[in-house]
């Protein structure tokens, strides 16, 4: 196994397109290039004629319907080429690093597809914005949805509940992995070393979350107390 596909929802609102450039272009500088990139168009009416080889094929899936953020990730997991998927957000960046780093961290694990490779990562606040006061250098290192994941994973997970589409799927998901050992485990990528940008803007999916946490939050442990291996009538 040695490809890895890349996963790219993008929605509906302008700011969802205005920065999808730059995480693309910072695919393509990649050390170990991605195996096909996956836009998940998610209503974002994305111009005919996107889809193109870079050294790599580019193509562009089009919901039929507006699915979320964790909808969205959970189709480009399905649609991609290759069994491991990174995924990130339209507004953010990697370092050129990044998928080496992924595919080096699959391997000292033997190749388990049922682990949840997680990157540390940066944030970068546009004018008028903060970095979270918490965070050494801009930098957290612990799990969130910068990672690269399986098809064997979502499968055995069931992946990003769709009872998260308040927000914060990857919180739901990463406290299932660590309360349930079935589920599958956590591993950190380049021990620590930013490998994925985040980018804090007045679009950012993060902060418009706010007041949806008594919502997020109760959600989340509902689906940890509750969770159980899904039931699949057909595989992906």
């Amino acid at each position: 196994m040695s490809g890895i596909s890349v996963c790219v929802p993008v929605g509906p609102e302008q700011h969802h397109r205005r920065y999808l450039e730059e995480c693309l272009s910072s695919l393509s500088r990649q050390t170990r290039p991605p195996h096909d990139v996956i836009i998940v168009d998610d209503m974002a009416g994305m111009p005919a004629g996107l889809d193109h080889s870079n050294g790599y094929p580019v193509r562009t899936w089009r919901a039929p319907w507006r699915l979320g953020v964790a909808a969205a990730f959970n189709c480009g997991v399905a649609l991609a080429d290759q069994e491991l998927v990174l995924m990130i957000g339209a507004d953010d960046w990697l370092e050129p690093e990044c998928l080496e780093a992924c595919f080096e961290a699959f391997q000292k694990q033997k190749e388990d597809l049922l682990c949840y490779y997680y990157l540390s990562v940066r944030y970068h606040a546009e004018d008028g914005f903060d970095i979270p006061r918490d965070l050494d250098d801009g930098v957290q290192t612990l799990p969130c949805n910068a990672a690269m994941v399986s098809k064997h994973l979502w499968a055995n997970t069931g992946g990003f509940p769709p009872e998260t589409g308040s927000g914060a799927p990857d919180a739901a998901l990463i406290s299932i992995l660590m309360v349930h050992a079935a589920a599958g485990k956590l591993i950190p990528v380049a021990e620590g070393r930013p490998l994925y940008n985040v980018r804090i803007h007045e679009g950012q999916d993060t902060r418009g979350r706010a007041p949806w946490q008594s919502v997020i939050i109760p959600t989340r442990n509902i689906l940890t107390q509750l969770w159980k291996a899904p039931e699949w009538g057909r595989s992906i």
